[in-house]
């Protein structure tokens, strides 16, 4: 295992696209925790709306999936270490983005 490396970003318009994958994940995480206590209150006060358990279990399922990627594949688009295109992993993270 590797040991964690700290990154400190100096200049914002050349981010590493390994660094910026692992920060939109995180950002989606963020939003699925914001995700998660809509729900929660939804179920005490009653005004749960229709589908809104089933996408909860579809943003959980594709956020693992990310979780899971192993970002060795994204520098060069390979499929070495993983069995999904870097392709299809940013179209997940702009369904992510932009349907919940």
């Amino acid at each position: 295992m590797e040991p964690c490396t700290i990154y400190q970003i100096t200049d914002p318009d050349n981010i590493p696209v390994d660094i910026c994958f692992k920060t939109k994940v995180w950002k989606l995480q963020q939003k699925y925790g914001i995700l998660v206590y809509n729900y929660m209150k939804a179920l005490q006060y009653g005004t749960i709306c229709k589908g809104q358990y089933e996408n909860l279990i579809m943003f959980r399922r594709l956020l693992l999936l990310l979780n899971r990627y192993d970002i060795r594949d994204i520098v060069n688009d390979t499929l070495m270490y993983n069995k999904i295109t870097y392709s299809e992993i940013k179209k997940i993270i702009v369904i992510l983005n932009n349907k919940y």
